[in-house]
């Protein structure tokens, strides 16, 4: 004991209990990420055609996450944001930068804006840019700011071809909100002429959502060829509002040898018109429905009349391989050979903003005889609602 000490040693200690008062301390704080830091913007090329990109600075978001804080986060996640981490291989694929407009065009002075959002992936699994904030021990000085274009040059010397003047009419929409997806329609044989130069396509592509090949000819020869082609990761589950960007793949050199240059390598366009999933009777309007029968009629050949419809809805418990719940079931009158009465199924139905109607399709039977056998045959795993 102290007593005992004091004894032994032959001292007396004056008391045997101090009290402090604790001060100034700091605050523990998180690190904060600066937005104008994080993001780099490349603005492009020439004063007046600048199509501005943006991208995460990893080096710079690296400084800012402790990867034992991450694994921990991760870690104590379950299911399908659990997978979906998993899944993601550096720090700067857990969010994504983004412009807030389709910004073509622009010159020296002009303000960009763009804003920092979780990536595609967590965003709809619900997570947050304040949930990932918190599990990473971070925090954004804001999630929206823009940059000044600068050091965009004057084109000296060299005549600018602008590959974009009217790409937009050529870029289609389709699918729903959230899971849309784009691809070119150029009319066939498209071509056009700048100055000595003449464009055309040659009007092959392997599907819908394939890069657009032309072809260039110059004082009569063929000089090149190039893509107008759209990133991988841009091509589906789009949402209206987002910002994709078309660009082409060319070689600049070839244009610059005869005293030209390509103004920019790219565009930015806005994703317009997606519809909404048909989920509810209420969104089958007078239209809609008249537009439903049409798409039906328009799948058989020799289809003459829609005779019903049935709005129909997933039972409990029942998986099904389609994005949503409901589907629509018709039944069709047809003419000719293999004639009579046909019940078609249509699933994940987009209802676009004018009315216009899409869906997956599957003719699942038929019958010689009577629209009453076909109806008879209805799946029992959806319950059905007759469409008036």
């Amino acid at each position: 004991t102290m007593e005992q000490l004091e004894k032994e040693l032959n001292i007396k200690f004056s008391t045997h209990k101090l009290e402090f008062e604790v001060s100034g301390l700091k605050e523990l704080t998180q690190p904060v990420v600066e937005l104008q830091k994080l993001v780099d913007v490349d603005f492009g090329k020439y004063n007046g055609y600048g199509s501005p990109a943006v991208s995460i600075n990893e080096s710079y978001l690296y400084q800012f996450i402790n990867e034992y804080v991450y694994k921990s986060y991760v870690q104590n996640t379950t299911g399908d944001l659990k997978m979906a981490l998993s899944k993601i291989s550096k720090y700067a694929d857990l969010f994504d930068v983004s412009l807030k407009e389709a910004y073509n065009n622009t010159s020296n002075g002009d303000k960009i804006y763009f804003s920092i959002t979780p990536a595609k992936e967590l965003s709809a699994l619900g997570v947050t840019i304040e949930a990932l904030c918190q599990g990473f021990s971070i925090t954004f000085d804001t999630t929206e700011t823009f940059k000044i274009v600068e050091g965009l040059q004057e084109a000296q010397g060299v005549k600018l071809i602008n590959l974009f003047e009217s790409i937009e009419e050529y870029i289609c929409f389709t699918g729903a909100n959230g899971n849309g997806r784009v691809y070119f329609d150029f009319p066939e044989n498209h071509s056009f002429v700048v100055d000595e130069y003449y464009f055309y396509d040659k009007g092959f592509v392997m599907s819908d959502d394939e890069a657009e090949r032309f072809y260039v000819v110059y004082n009569n020869k063929q000089l090149l060829e190039f893509d107008f082609c759209i990133d991988e990761n841009e091509k589906k589950n789009l949402s209206n509002n987002q910002i994709i960007t078309v660009s082409v793949d060319i070689n600049v050199n070839k244009f610059e040898e005869n005293g030209y240059t390509i103004a920019s390598e790219r565009y930015n366009v806005s994703v317009q018109e997606l519809g909404e999933y048909l989920y509810s009777k209420e969104q089958l309007t007078p239209t809609v429905t008249k537009n439903i029968k049409e798409y039906l009629l328009n799948q058989q050949e020799n289809a003459t009349e829609c005779i019903e419809l049935y709005f129909a809805s997933i039972n409990p418990g029942v998986i099904n391989e389609y994005n949503t719940k409901y589907a629509i079931v018709g039944i069709v009158h047809v003419k000719g050979l293999f004639g009579g009465y046909h019940r078609f199924s249509l699933y994940d139905i987009v209802i676009y903003p004018d009315g216009a109607v899409s869906g997956t399709f599957d003719s699942s039977t038929w019958s010689e005889d009577t629209a009453e056998e076909v109806i008879q045959g209805l799946s029992t795993d959806y319950s059905y609602e007759k469409i008036q």
